[in-house]
C-alpha cells in the first residue's frame, strides 16, 4: 500500500510482519486441541464490537 502511494516503506518490515504471522500460525496450532475450532469463531465478538462503536459514536475515538 505504501508502494502505491509513492513513500518508501520500510527495509526491515516484511521479516517482522513474517516472523508474526509465523507466530499467529503456531498460536492457532498449539489452542486448536484446547478449544474448539470453526470458520466463525470471531463473528461474536466483532458483532459486539461493531455494536459499541455504533452506539458509542465513532466520533468520539478520536485523540484529543
Amino acid at each position: 500500500m505504501l508502494d502505491g502511494l509513492g513513500r518508501q516503506r520500510p527495509a526491515r518490515l516484511h521479516p517482522h510482519v513474517r516472523r508474526l504471522g509465523r507466530l499467529a500460525a503456531l498460536a492457532g496450532i498449539l489452542l486448536a486441541p484446547i478449544f474448539t475450532v470453526y470458520p466463525q469463531m470471531g463473528v461474536e465478538m466483532i458483532l459486539l464490537a461493531f455494536i459499541v462503536v455504533i452506539l458509542g459514536g465513532m466520533g468520539s475515538m478520536g485523540a484529543r
